[in-house]
């Protein structure tokens, strides 16, 4: 199968700048290149989305202009079957891996990775689980514990007195 790149919509590269700008104000200064892929490749039985990659001196020769990053993006989900929240999501997940480490460019790896089930059986069991959890109630990503309802009024006197 053949693979085709494309110059990205200037609406992928100003969500990207916005993005940049509101959480990722460490690449204020980056170089990246953003560019469509199709069709949409496949690793490991899911469809990737998305990619982001250093600029190795290997392929800097071949660039029109100098780059620390080169995302790709698949073009047919972009276009045909992602909403709004899901581009920017993805395109905010695919910066995240660009860091600017002492000035040096460099790909971040994930903060947590386990499987579905393992959280199931164990819970959030390591550090790295235990960090996304209070990340998560703290930004409200999970549901808290407490609740409020609707009094049932005719049997409210009871316990009223």
């Amino acid at each position: 199968m053949t693979t085709y790149w494309e110059k990205a919509p200037i609406e992928v590269i100003q969500l990207a700048e916005a993005l940049i700008a509101a959480h990722h104000r460490d690449l204020l200064d980056a170089r990246i290149g953003i560019l469509f892929r199709s069709p949409t490749p496949e690793s490991k039985g899911k469809r990737q989305l998305g990619e982001a990659s250093k600029v190795t001196d290997k392929i800097r020769p071949l660039l029109k202009r100098d780059l620390d990053f080169i995302i790709w993006v698949a073009a047919d989900w972009w276009l045909d079957e992602a909403d709004e929240r899901q581009k920017k999501a993805m395109l905010d997940h695919t910066l995240c891996h660009c860091r600017i480490v002492d000035g040096v460019p460099t790909i971040a790896q994930h903060d947590i990775e386990e499987f579905t089930q393992v959280i199931h059986r164990y819970g959030f069991w390591n550090e790295d689980l235990e960090r996304f959890d209070q990340d998560g109630r703290q930004a409200r990503l999970f549901a808290p514990a407490g609740e409020v309802l609707a009094v049932d009024t005719d049997r409210a006197g009871e316990f009223m007195t």
